[in-house]
């Protein structure tokens, strides 16, 4: 579970990341990926899982 954020705070980004990286016969190939990050539902599973502490640092982007 990561932190996901909002867009309208500078700390908080409305979507995931992730790379892909596959070797080629010529070296590496890597591909970014974005994609959609539901942070409500995740705090609400962090919340459910007794972690008030991550359910807080996803809601918010801000770990303390």
């Amino acid at each position: 579970m990561g932190l996901p954020a909002r867009s309208q705070d500078p700390y908080r980004v409305p979507h995931a990341s992730y790379a892909i990286l596959e070797k080629t016969v010529g070296g590496w190939n890597a591909s970014l990926h974005r994609v959609g990050y539901d942070w409500n539902a995740a705090a609400r599973q962090a919340r459910n899982l007794g972690r008030e502490d991550w359910a807080r640092g996803i809601a918010t982007g801000r770990m303390v």
